[in-house]
């Protein structure tokens, strides 16, 4: 208030200033002197009005704080109660610490006069889980500071609910949705989630609304057969790269055969050639493009652009094929944001190994003579080989790891043409266009690289296709801030395009036709779990889990206090379809920003995102496939206070959620 009162001031003296000097005209002149200057401008001070986004929270969420409407000529500044502080109109940040937290909105003008004011939140504890028990009825689904089910079991006003139904019964159930305190226009989503590993012997259905409310603003959905402009690539990839995991899996079931089988080396061979540490800057090699036949290769000639080291003994090798190097459509611009991103202790390919384990070598490849071999004092490089020779359609593919070339040549006739070196393929046109989404890529193929070393190599496990793709997305998700900052391709695309869905599909069902949606399924699993228990799921899938995949990821997610895979769906179709906001969603539900384990993950608001839905999907269902999901969307009608649907179906071992938003 002093400031205030002082700045006034100021302004006031400089007024009367003006005024005495022209009632004596200026100092002589007998009045015909020059007119005096117009009066200085008159700034006002500074208006603060300190807001946060929520006034009570839980540790380790994001609060936003806004210091009130945007001013000319004001600069603004943030004091908080830790001692740290920050700059501009709105400020964001993650409160770890239970107890009071104070916000001092600080703002300046140009007269230099500051104005302070300040805001303070509450943080507690995060809650102990909701009781999910199985039933005939609607229980809350949620509760805590950000759940807006009231104590009666009413909708409470503002935010949002969570209500549910799990049937574990034999058969399906019918019930009634009767919740009350709702507004005319508020969004209803009755979502539908089968988490079991097998489909439902009933489909489920949307019962009879007590007024005509259904289909509430259709124009806002996009309807079946729409897809934003670049998905039909992103599928059409997808696809190709679905595709490779057919022919991972057959090199997968030689291995463990060969395990048995034990090949031995011709007597008369020649030396075993190593890819061992000669590939220098301006080195030459032929490459063998294996995707279509392994037995009909495509070789190309390609050249070493650029090393790195990956602060452990083993090298990046960046090799381009001289086709793009002739044609300048990949220079040593387009290779740098990939050693970039993968360089260094600090980098991508660091941090993959230091969470999953090396991608080769080790007492169980020794022991296979026929697996290309390294030493501690010499390890094998890891070469990403960017080239339009993948295949046929190799415009469609963005990369591919093929574990065949892990071995040597005399292995067998399937192996004859293997390049016997730890490699991945890229596309050179796709990584000149879009370094980013292919940095991602190689995070992913780097993931199945690690996969087939620990798990098939190391363990004699194999994991389901679904098990499998999941696991790369979700370390894309984690490492998206380490690799692309600002970019994450799971949150990106992969939510959208399952939204776009629908939810009509069957996870672990996977499927390789253009026209899957499996990658968007597994990819919005593999970010909500990376949400709710950060990397320690993802570490235990490389050393704990057996070949019963749907078993592994349920037992894994117990052991981390959950109620299984099943809840975990049922969650995520929820947080999707329902629509969550980024901050402050029911705890347990949403994409909010987190950090885990030194990772830092970016959040999503899926309620702005509810535009891409496809239009109330129950009802025209023919499976209610093994980990799938369907909903309905609705809206109150005009002049209710409760929302009511009658005769709504749930199958045997599925869960109804409703979420009022």
């Amino acid at each position: 208030m002093k400031s205030r009162f002082n700045g006034g001031l100021r302004h006031v003296a400089a007024a009367c200033a003006l005024v005495l000097l022209a009632a004596c005209g200026g100092g002589g002149g007998g009045g015909g002197g020059t007119p005096p200057p117009p009066p200085a401008p008159v700034i006002p001070d500074p208006v603060v009005h300190p807001s946060a986004s929520a006034t009570q929270l839980y540790a380790g969420e994001y609060v936003q704080f806004t210091a009130g409407d945007l001013q000319s000529g004001v600069s603004w500044r943030w004091e908080f109660s830790d001692g740290t502080t920050a700059e501009g109109l709105s400020v964001e940040r993650r409160l770890a610490q239970t107890g009071n937290f104070t916000a001092t909105a600080v703002a300046q003008n140009s007269a230099g006069v500051t104005v302070r004011a300040s805001t303070s939140v509450q943080v507690e504890a995060a809650p102990a889980p909701v009781a999910r028990a199985s039933g005939t009825t609607l229980q809350p689904g949620c509760s805590g500071l950000h759940c807006a089910v009231a104590a009666d079991g009413r909708y409470a006003g503002s935010g949002v609910g969570v209500w549910r139904l799990r049937n574990d019964g034999a058969t399906s159930q019918l019930i009634d949705v009767d919740i009350g305190n709702v507004q005319a226009g508020q969004a209803v989503t009755l979502v539908f989630s089968n988490g079991e590993s097998k489909d439902a012997a009933e489909l489920p259905k949307s019962g009879s609304a007590l007024l005509a409310s259904l289909g509430a603003a259709p124009s806002a959905r996009i309807q079946a057969g729409q897809e934003p402009q670049g998905a039909a690539g992103e599928v059409a990839q997808d696809a190709q790269h679905a595709r490779m995991l057919g022919q991972l899996r057959q090199q997968w079931q030689d291995d463990l055969r060969d395990e048995q089988r034990r090949p031995q080396a011709p007597r008369a061979a020649e030396p075993l050639r190593r890819a061992l540490a000669a590939a220098d800057v301006g080195s030459k090699r032929v490459w063998n493009d294996l995707y279509d036949d392994e037995t009909k290769p495509v070789p190309f000639t390609a050249t070493v652009l650029s090393t790195c080291s990956t602060g452990t003994n083993r090298r990046l090798v960046f090799w381009v094929d001289q086709e793009l190097t002739t044609a300048r459509t990949v220079e040593a611009a387009q290779v740098e944001p990939l050693k970039r991103s993968f360089c260094g202790d600090q980098g991508g390919f660091a941090r993959v190994i230091a969470l999953m384990g090396d991608v080769w070598g080790g007492t169980e490849v020794a022991r296979r003579s026929w697996l290309i071999q390294e030493s501690a004092a010499q390890p094998q490089d890891v070469n990403i080989v960017v080239t339009n020779h993948m295949g046929a359609d190799s415009a469609s593919l963005a990369g591919y790891f093929y574990g065949l070339n892990n071995s040597y040549r005399w292995r067998g006739a399937r192996y004859a043409n293997s390049n016997e070196a730890l490699a991945f393929f890229m596309s050179g046109t796709g990584l000149a266009s879009n370094p980013s989404y292919y940095a991602s890529t190689l995070v992913h193929e780097l993931t199945h690289m690690v996969n087939y070393h620990q798990r098939t190599i190391q363990r004699n496990v194999l994991h389901d296709v679904w098990l499998e793709e999941s696991s790369a997305m979700a370390i894309e998700d984690l490492l998206a801030e380490t690799i692309t900052p600002g970019v994450n391709k799971i949150i990106n695309l992969r939510l959208p395009s399952y939204l776009r869905s629908g939810g009509i599909t069957s996870m672990i069902d996977w499927l390789d036709s253009a026209g899957s949606t499996d990658y968007g399924a597994g990819g919005s699993l593999a970010a909500f779990l990376n949400r709710r228990y950060g990397s320690g799921w993802i570490k235990q899938l490389v050393s704990e889990c057996g070949d019963d995949s749907y078993s592994c990821l349920d037992m894994l997610l117990k052991r981390a206090g959950s109620a299984g895979l099943a809840d975990e769906w049922e969650r995520l179709g929820s947080s999707l379809f329902g629509g969550m906001p980024q901050r402050h969603a029911p705890w347990g539900y949403g994409f909010p920003q987190v950090q885990w384990d030194g990772f830092w993950l970016m959040g999503t608001d899926t309620a702005q995102l509810a535009g891409s839905r496809k239009l109330a999907p129950v009802n025209g269902l023919t499976r209610f496939g093994s980990t799938s999901h369907s909903y309905l969307d609705d809206v109150v009608p005009a002049g209710a206070t409760r929302y009511v649907r009658r005769g709504v179906r749930v199958p045997a071992g599925t869960v109804l959620t409703v979420v009022v938003r």
